[in-house]
């Protein structure tokens, strides 16, 4: 269901709720292909992050959105 809107939605929907518990910023641990959509909502790498999975390391970033 990509270019449908359902991830952004979706997203909305964890805002408000993070705005209306205070949070000040949300933080993902994104891969590669997903780190475009999350800057579209305005969020920044905070750092690029190598993790492993069985025998493979995989690059992927921990990205933050401030709210306030």
């Amino acid at each position: 269901h990509q270019h449908q809107g359902v991830g952004r939605g979706l997203y909305r929907k964890l805002e408000n709720q993070a705005r209306a518990k205070g949070h000040k910023s949300i933080y993902a641990d994104v891969s590669i292909t997903a780190r475009r959509f999350f800057e579209n909502l305005g969020f920044e790498v905070e750092m690029e992050q190598l993790k492993k999975s069985h025998f493979l390391e995989l690059v992927n970033y921990r990205m933050r959105k401030r709210l306030a």
